[in-house]
């Protein structure tokens, strides 16, 4: 049951970052951080209010809730700030999400350490309090101005954008997308593969650390350790938690995210081969030495992976632009249709009836919704391997033993630090719209025409009588057409 309660969190949150990712590209941004609090409120009063015996089943109700909260959330709140933020403070603004749960981490060990185990319903309660604030507040935030310009609102977005204190999207850079529905949505991510494959890799290298779950055991790692006041030892691994995400703060726009990552990543690995040798005598752990190890390892963590994952995978996941070629722009002007195009009769008309038509072409068509669906898939996949960890934690104790499972994770951690030195480029004081392309050239296998540049398989076909003509494609082919 200890182990269901521990991972039930990171079960909701696997349906939360997935519908949290398409409900923010549907119905944007703060539609979703409305919902996530009010869902915050609900799950809060479900455990706070659950009785031992028949209302047990409401305990873990509100666990899976909140951590449908947590996921949608999360993701939403890295892709608003991202969106939102000029490219110099853009890392820092997003590490400042990180900032606030690590002080109700630390406000929740303060908590527990004055009320005890017989008044943990305070502490729970006090967390629906915190989620009614936020509720009022995101009824005072204004639309991410990006998500206004991609559905074709420029009007509110440059109203938002005037309001927020950063440039106006012009539709020439963001342009709507059209209205064929959730299947053309999750088509286009094929368009992005790469990009998300980096970014689902991010996830997983992530998971490698075991962070979250060793965290959620921390009390039972610093007992198994011979701590002797595990209580007061927790408000130390909070403290230490914030101080590590405030390092990422300030450097984060500063030395990079690689280099964060990097160098957080190799502490990690220390850090958990350190626990691995305080624990080899299980009968008798050093209890200094593993406590250290234990703070060294949160502050790694923190300082990287913790605050920097989804700045990474948000950056990582603009916008992606397909350019039409003279010929299909001039068409797209004169509102020939995007996605109902094939059909004969609208290419014999120049200005077809509205009902035909989705939402006129411009000169780029942007892919906007792959930020939304990437950003949830890496983020529940993240919550995924944390669920099994967490399932299984307590087991591999038991059946390999303390030392062995942390030098496991650390041979984790370290494949963890070969997929970041390979893989994850820089983006520091990078805009959004340039992100993709740094991130795929980084590859061993990048193209040219991989995100951003027209292939003759991405050309909008619909927009030309006999298919888009790439280019660069031969003077006879060009005339044919």
């Amino acid at each position: 049951e200890k182990q269901l309660a521990v991972s039930a969190v990171a079960l909701g949150a696997i349906a939360g970052g997935l519908l949290g990712g398409v409900l923010m590209d549907a119905h944007g941004r703060r539609f979703v951080l409305g919902l996530a609090d009010a869902a915050f409120i609900l799950g809060g009063l479900g455990m706070a209010l659950a009785q031992p015996g028949a209302l047990i089943a409401l305990f873990f109700s509100g666990r899976l809730l909140v951590g449908a909260a947590l996921g949608a959330s999360a993701s939403v709140a890295s892709a608003y700030i991202g969106e939102v933020s000029p490219p110099q403070l853009r890392g820092s603004l997003i590490t400042l999400n990180e900032i606030g749960v690590c002080v109700g981490c630390l406000l929740s060990y303060a908590m527990a350490l004055a009320f005890g185990d017989e008044l943990w319903r305070y502490s729970l309660g006090l967390a629906v309090v915190v989620a009614a604030l936020q509720l009022l507040g995101v009824a005072c935030m204004h639309e991410s101005p990006r998500w206004l310009a991609a559905h074709g609102d420029f009007a509110t977005a440059a109203r938002a954008s005037r309001a927020l204190g950063i440039d106006v999207p012009q539709p020439g850079v963001v342009s709507a997308t059209d209205d064929s529905g959730a299947s053309r949505r999750w088509a286009r991510l094929s368009d992005h593969r790469r990009v998300l494959l980096i970014a689902l890799g991010c996830a997983v290298a992530h998971a490698a650390t075991a962070a979250n779950t060793v965290l959620y055991y921390s009390r039972d790692v610093l007992v198994l350790a011979g701590v002797t006041q595990p209580m007061l030892a927790n408000l130390a691994v909070g403290a230490v938690k914030l101080f590590g995400v405030l390092l990422c703060l300030v450097f984060v726009d500063r030395l990079g995210r690689r280099a964060l990552l990097l160098c957080g990543t190799a502490g990690i690995v220390a850090s958990l081969a350190s626990l691995a040798v305080a624990f080899r005598d299980e009968g008798s752990p050093t209890a200094s030495f593993a406590l250290a190890s234990f703070l060294a390892f949160i502050l790694f963590w923190d300082m990287s992976w913790a605050g920097l994952m989804l700045t990474v995978v948000t950056e990582m996941l603009p916008q992606a632009r397909r350019r039409l070629t003279a010929c299909n722009r001039e068409r797209a002007e004169r509102g020939v249709c995007v996605g109902r195009a094939c059909s004969p009769l609208p290419r014999l008309v120049p200005n077809p009836p509205s009902k035909w038509r989705s939402r006129k072409a411009s000169a780029r068509v942007s892919a906007q919704e792959v930020r939304g669906i990437g950003v949830g898939a890496s983020y529940s996949l993240y919550w995924l391997l944390s669920f099994a960890q967490s399932q299984t934690l307590e087991t591999c104790f038991r059946v390999l033993g303390v030392a062995p499972t942390f030098g496991a994770y650390a041979l984790t951690s370290a494949l963890a630090l070969g997929f970041t030195w390979r893989f994850v480029a820089e983006t520091r004081g990078q805009a959004l719209e340039q992100i993709s392309r740094t991130a795929v050239e980084h590859l061993p296998f990048a193209r040219q025409d991989a995100f951003g540049e027209e292939s003759p398989a991405d050309c909008l076909q619909s927009l030309c009588c006999n298919g888009c003509m790439h280019r660069d494609a031969p003077t006879a082919t060009t005339e044919r057409a």
